[in-house]
């Protein structure tokens, strides 16, 4: 007779709502929120459930090796930003982002993260999952 120990993480987002499932899907699928409170793009609740239902699908009734393979290299993110300044000798920087142009004194970081907030507000958006080709899991997964 086999003895099945079954576990789930959970794993929180910022509106409060949970995600639940194979910890290994848990770790890829995370909505990981910005360094910058109030800036930067911010993974869906909506897209990181649809990660996670790509995630469990694709490891469904494979052995753990298998699994691994499949999973390595797997990511779920926005795209990266560049939130590059251009500053002047007098000390003045401009940032230009999706939400405009903003000014702020270079020797002020809370200058600078006030104008980061303005050029590049948060944002709430779909992210695609992405996972390696099963071609590369073969041998592994015969």
């Amino acid at each position: 007779m086999h003895k099945w120990l079954v576990f789930a993480l959970v794993a929180c987002s910022p509106d409060g709502s949970e995600l639940a499932g194979d910890p290994r899907c848990l770790s890829i699928c995370k909505v990981v929120e910005p360094p910058l409170a109030g800036a930067y793009a911010q993974c869906s609740d909506d897209s990181a459930q649809a990660c996670m239902d790509q995630c469990e699908t694709r490891i469904a009734n494979v052995v753990d090796d298998c699994a691994t393979c499949l999973l390595n290299g797997a990511s779920f993110r926005t795209e990266p930003l560049d939130a590059d300044a251009d500053c002047d000798a007098g000390g003045t920087c401009t940032i230009d982002g999706p939400g405009g142009s903003c000014t702020y004194v270079a020797a002020d970081a809370e200058d600078r993260d006030r104008c980061t907030r303005i050029a590049f507000p948060r944002v709430i958006v779909s992210c695609p999952a992405s996972f390696p080709s099963a071609r590369n899991c073969t041998a592994t997964c015969t």
